[in-house]
């Protein structure tokens, strides 16, 4: 995408976010989160409600809502 990512429903698989924005899922499940140079790979399959994800200092914040 070329901007934010709202996903009304589970996000599962991957997201890739080109430049700057937000991913957000009412269920959180990613495999793997990219935005922009950043990249988060899920290894221990961690599930979050409602959450909104940002890049912040080289890393992949997630915020649970």
């Amino acid at each position: 995408a070329d901007g934010n990512v709202t996903v009304i429903g589970a996000l599962r698989g991957s997201v890739y976010i080109k430049n700057k924005g937000y991913v957000y899922a009412t269920y959180m499940e990613p495999s793997q989160i990219r935005i922009g140079n950043v990249i988060s790979y899920n290894k221990r399959a961690k599930k979050a409600g409602a959450a909104l994800c940002r890049a912040e200092n080289g890393e992949i914040i997630l915020e649970c809502l």
